[in-house]
């Protein structure tokens, strides 16, 4: 409503205008073309891999102490079309389409059950950080699609608890308040 100029170029059908997508529960930035040229050159930026994301997430379990780089190539899981797996002995028979993908984490508030880290990424793997940090046992709270004990859990959550603080590519930076998110078990 504030930019009706992107009913200009932005095709009815087309379900998003925007070159950076969150997952439907996460929370943070998102960035929204204004042009059609102004979309087609964030997708260039984004598919070279030229955008820094950084992410907070509140996880189960104990966070790597210091940081720790993921790096673990991701696919579409051909038992499940909602859902990206890691690339490992186990899931390569089920793996579809494959990604690189490396998502640097920090732990930076350690509770006895959960932790609060920071993760920071250049590629744009679907789920990356869901995928990510399931495969090290360290699901994301409330993330129903890859944490197989999230519904036995004693405390249930409305989504996943993931949200995106900041994108920078060049001169090109913003950043969203993570403080309220960051409280929430404090």
């Amino acid at each position: 409503a504030s930019f009706p100029e992107i009913l200009n170029w932005a095709d009815a059908c087309q379900p998003t205008v925007t070159p950076h997508r969150l997952d439907t529960d996460t929370s943070g930035i998102l960035l929204v073309a204004r042009t059609s040229s102004a979309y087609g050159e964030w997708r260039r930026k984004f598919s070279e891999k030229k955008v820094n994301k950084c992410y907070l997430a509140w996880c189960w379990g104990q966070g790597p102490s210091g940081s720790r780089i993921i790096d673990l190539a991701i696919a579409h899981d051909r038992r499940d079309r909602r859902k990206m797996l890691t690339l490992d002995g186990q899931n390569v028979a089920y793996a579809g389409r494959k990604f690189s993908a490396a998502t640097a984490v920090r732990t930076i508030h350690q509770l006895q059950d959960r932790f609060l880290c920071e993760l920071t990424m250049h590629t744009g793997v679907t789920h990356q950080i869901r995928v990510h940090m399931a495969a090290l046992e360290n699901p994301l709270l409330g993330d129903r699609l890859y944490d197989p004990g999230c519904n036995a859990r004693m405390e249930q959550f409305p989504h996943t608890l993931l949200r995106c603080t900041a994108l920078q590519c060049g001169e090109f930076s913003v950043d969203a308040s993570g403080q309220e998110f960051t409280r929430q078990f404090q």
